[in-house]
């Protein structure tokens, strides 16, 4: 994971929807997903010193974040990877080149996103995403901009929106907590939400009469806080971890409780600075 930056997604929304939503006054549209390639994705890169082409098969995952009202648009984590189908090797680009998390984006509109590579950098990227529910394409290139350069053509490369963890939203819904965990037998999942009040709720693992996290988030934007806090307690000392995002802003913070570790008390008072962005 990357770190404040990162952000769970919000459930996919329509194309369609998300231009109604911006119809409206002063309505305000946000995505937030996690994607991977569809299985199977093929890459044909041409170029270099005989103009010849090779072919690469496309994995990976990253995470989309669009702000429609903000007309902006960020690849904010990706782990996409780019591997060889032939016997011959050939320079492409290191998996560090291809993560689009630091692509200046812009929204062209509700359906279209383009991506661009920052100026002045050696490569040159040029992606265009289609957004669909639950998916998108992507059309565009990849230049490695010097030497015996290929130029990698991404044509109608289908990503899939990954499954959402069970969350708890908190605090007028801006702000989602997940918890997942895993035991001493090596069994893992996802901590089951329910909800207390608009502030706070618990989460169970294996039983629903069994509680193992108590969560709050409490707005103390007045001064001399200025923050959103995040509190928890836990029942438990098998290994916790727990995620929780400004569904606003995209911000996360993220603690772990390490596997036979009593759950120590989350007491944080600065969680969130981000009072101002609503």
């Amino acid at each position: 994971m990357s770190d404040g930056k990162s952000k769970l997604r919000t459930s996919a929304l329509a194309a369609t929807a998300l231009a109604s939503l911006l119809a409206g006054a002063g309505a305000s549209a946000t995505l937030l997903g996690d994607y991977e390639v569809a299985p199977g994705v093929v890459i044909e890169a041409c170029g270099g010193f005989a103009g010849t082409c090779r072919s690469y098969s496309f994995t990976g995952t990253l995470r989309l974040w669009v702000d429609f009202e903000a007309g902006v648009a960020e690849i904010l984590q990706s782990d996409l990877q780019l591997e060889s189908m032939e016997r011959a090797t050939h320079p492409f680009p290191n998996p560090s080149d291809l993560q689009p998390g630091d692509f200046v984006g812009s929204v062209v509109d509700p359906q279209h996103l383009r991506f661009g590579h920052p100026a002045g950098s050696a490569q040159q990227v040029s992606w265009e995403l289609t957004l669909g529910d639950g998916e998108f394409v992507l059309d565009g290139t990849y230049d490695e901009g010097c030497c015996d350069r290929f130029i990698f053509q991404f044509n109608k490369v289908t990503f899939q929106e990954l499954p959402e963890a069970p969350r708890l939203l908190l605090n007028g819904d801006r702000f989602a907590v997940a918890a997942s965990w895993a035991d001493f037998v090596g069994a893992e999942g996802a901590g089951m939400p329910v909800k207390l009040t608009d502030d706070s709720g618990y989460f169970w693992f294996f039983d629903p009469d069994n509680v193992e996290l108590v969560v709050k988030v409490l707005d103390a934007c007045q001064e001399p806080y200025h923050h959103f806090w995040f509190f928890a307690a836990g029942l438990t000392n098998v290994e916790v971890t727990l995620t929780v995002t400004d569904l606003e802003t995209g911000a996360e913070r993220t603690y772990l409780n390490p596997i036979g570790a009593e759950f120590q008390p989350i007491l944080d008072t600065r969680a969130f600075a981000t009072c101002d962005e609503r």
